[in-house]
């Protein structure tokens, strides 16, 4: 999808990492919920908060992976 076809949405491109971001700017406690759940929800193999935040960071969330460990000794 190009650029141009989000306009008329009113809505922009961001990378994903600053998506997060603002989410977390908006709401940590929710942010740090819904990562929990979606972390618990991984079975096959299941994932430890390290490993998972370790995934996050392989997909190129680096400050989103650096405000969740942050979040994870202020919030959860």
């Amino acid at each position: 999808m190009s650029l141009k076809a989000l306009l008329p949405y009113g809505v922009k491109a961001v990378h994903p990492d600053h998506f997060v971001q603002n989410l977390i700017d908006l709401n940590p406690q929710a942010v740090c919920t819904a990562a929990q759940k979606q972390r618990q929800t991984l079975k096959n193999p299941p994932k430890t908060t390290d490993e998972y935040l370790d995934t996050l960071l392989k997909s190129g969330l680096r400050q989103t992976v650096m405000m969740n460990v942050v979040l994870q000794y202020l919030l959860c």
